[in-house]
């Protein structure tokens, strides 16, 4: 399945590189974008797009959502849909 992940609660020096290494192990990684202020600092949330299976997807959510990352505490769930209409 091609999952697409709201992330939220990302400390201001987190990057893509960051995203990247932190969710390839549960999947293909097919897109990575973050929220960057005018000085090109996080803005706290993100998206990353997963190319995996729904127990890998579960899995993700199960260790991430609530885990402290960076000095923050994270927050996964699935984007919403309509995200590419906007």
């Amino acid at each position: 399945i091609s999952q697409r992940a709201f992330i939220g609660g990302l400390a201001k020096d987190v990057t893509t590189s960051d995203m990247e290494g932190r969710f390839k192990s549960f999947g293909q990684i097919k897109d990575v974008y973050l929220a960057k202020d005018v000085d090109g600092a996080c803005r706290g949330f993100g998206y990353v797009t997963l190319d995996t299976t729904r127990k890998e997807w579960q899995k993700c959510v199960t260790l991430f959502n609530g885990a402290k990352w960076k000095g923050n505490v994270m927050k996964i769930e699935e984007a919403n849909k309509d995200w590419q209409t906007k």
